[in-house]
Parts: structure tokens; sequence; C-alpha cells
């Protein structure tokens, strides 16, 4: 069973070219994006920075209205419903912000921080849930933090706190947008474990948004690679990691650091166009070192080349 399944999404936000000119483009931030995470399924995104990872993750979870596309959330599509039908559905639905140094309220203790979705949602809890959620998250012992401000936290200890905010909802599915990029490369390991941990004992679906592989090959059972507002690639995350396909999910994976690593087999140039500007045909087309001619004046489509292994490539006809 999907929990969340969206299809054709896209998210194109109009803007003036300046205050003088009244004349508005669109910068195409989403572009027909499909994705479906089962129950219980840890998945994972995977772009660059400006890539409409997290734009796709907001609009998951209701935060951000999606210029077209549907989204279904057991079954229940958020983008034709009522709002009080939606607050309902967003009850089930959460988010892990990447950054805990500005996420959470720096006059808020920690143990109101935890309780604020459960009051404003008006359920019914007591002390002992917030003792559970918090000894979950490894804030142990929870009398130790039960009073303490942000400002009294390490990173680390910020983060769990954002993740237990999420869970003490009970959510059917998590939106976790780069949620280590923010803490010491030292503790990294321990809270991809403490999510992998969280996700079998609660059995809650999660998408793990990032722009590391390493990260995303580690955590996730199925992958999908966002470039410039469209997957290029997606499939199960060993069978992307060992037999990329995409010219860019390869350069990404030689992005990897590895000791004794030979030169890089695929480099990309330069930076990810503007989603105002999007290039004619595939749009990886200027950065990809294999560019053919058709790849500038054809789009490919994402089709089907192995068992659930698809990618939007002109290589593969």
């Amino acid at each position: 069973m999907n929990v969340v399944e969206a299809k054709e999404i896209r998210k194109y936000f109009p803007v003036k070219e300046s205050i003088f000119n009244r004349k508005v483009r669109v910068v195409k931030a989403l572009d027909g994006v499909d994705l479906n995470i089962e129950k219980g399924q840890i998945s994972s995104l995977v772009g660059e920075t400006g890539s409409g990872k997290t734009t796709l993750g907001r609009i998951l979870v209701g935060l951000v209205e999606p210029t077209a596309g549907s989204i279904k959330i057991e079954g229940v599509d958020i983008t034709s419903i009522s709002r009080k039908q939606l607050k309902e559905i967003r009850k089930r639905t959460q988010i892990i912000f990447q950054d805990p140094f500005s996420s959470l309220n720096p006059r808020m203790k920690v143990k109101d921080t935890i309780e604020e979705p459960l009051k404003l949602n008006h359920i019914d809890f007591d002390q002992e849930k917030i003792f559970r959620i918090m000894q979950a998250v490894d804030l142990k012992p929870p009398e130790d933090f039960l009073n303490r401000y942000p400002h009294e936290l390490s990173g680390g200890q910020k983060q769990r706190v954002a993740i237990a905010r999420a869970l003490v909802m009970s959510p059917d599915f998590i939106v976790a947008d780069e949620p280590v990029s923010m803490l010491d490369v030292s503790i990294r390991a321990n809270f991809l474990n403490l999510i992998r941990r969280l996700n079998a004992e609660y059995n809650v679906s999660l998408l793990m948004i990032t722009h590391d592989v390493s990260i995303a090959s580690y955590i996730g059972k199925e992958i999908s690679i966002l470039y410039l507002g469209k997957i290029v690639e997606r499939g199960e995350t060993k069978e992307v990691i060992n037999n990329p396909l995409h010219p860019y999910t390869r350069a990404l994976m030689d992005a990897i650091p590895t000791l004794g690593k030979k030169e890089k087999e695929i480099e990309i140039k330069g930076e990810i166009p503007n989603p105002i500007n999007i290039p004619p045909g595939c749009r990886f087309n200027p950065r990809c070192p294999v560019a053919m001619e058709i790849c500038k004046e054809v789009e490919p489509v994402l089709k089907e080349v192995g068992k659930g292994h698809f990618v939007s490539c002109h290589l593969y006809k």
C-alpha cells in the first residue's frame, strides 16, 4: 500500500523582472514529478541546491500548494479537499527541517516545543507520552532536558527535539529535509541510525531529502534523482547505486570521496541552470559530457529500462 502517491506535480513561481518592468516570468521549480512511497518505507530524494527537492517536500506535507498535479495521502487527494479536511490530513504528516537552530522557538522550553502540536490540535496526552518520545530520540534522561531552552542544547540535541516534535503526533508520513546537513560529520551516522530505528519502531513512511548520494545509499530503500524540477532516474537504491545509468547520477556517484579513488569517470561542468531559463531538450544537456544533438532538441521521457529501474536519457532508447 502506498502512503503517498504524487502524480505530475508542477510548481511554478511567478517572478517580476524588476520594479520598473511589469513583465512576469515563471520559475519552474517542479515540472511534472511522480513519486510513490509505500507504508513503512524510507525513500530518498537526491539533487543539487536549486533542483526543487525542498519545494516537493513541502508540497507533500501540505505547506505549499502545487500549481498542478495530484497528491494522495493514504488514498485522500489533498489537492481537492477543503481546508478543514486538509487540517485533519496534516495531523498525519510532519516535516523535519534542515536547520535545527532556526526551526525551534528560542523562547520555548523543550517540553513546550514537543507538546505544542498536541495542544494546537486539541489532542489529549500525558507526561508519560512525552517521556517515551524523548527517550526514543535519545534525549535521556528526559528530566534533564524538559526545562532547557534551545540555546542550552547542542546542534544534535536540537535536531532530536525537532524529531520528537514530529513523532509526538504519531504521523503516517514524515519529510526529513536534509536533517543531518547542519550537524557535525562525527554524529551524522548516529542520526541516520536513529532515523532507521524510529522508522522500524513506529512503522512511519519517510522521505529523506538530501544532496548526498552516500546518505541516500545508506538509508533509503528507493531513490529518486531530481534535476532542475524533473526526476531523471529512480529505482531501488541498491540497483541505482550499483548501476547508475543517467550521466547526472553517475557524476553524483563520482563525487563521493573514496580513499584511493582514481580520476573521475564523469565530471559535470558549471552549475545548475536558472529555472527561469530551462534549456531546450534535455535540461541536463548543457552540462552533460556525453550530450548528443538530439539532447539539445528533444526532451527525454522517464522510461523503465530494467525491473523497477527508470531513467530519462536518450542513451537508452
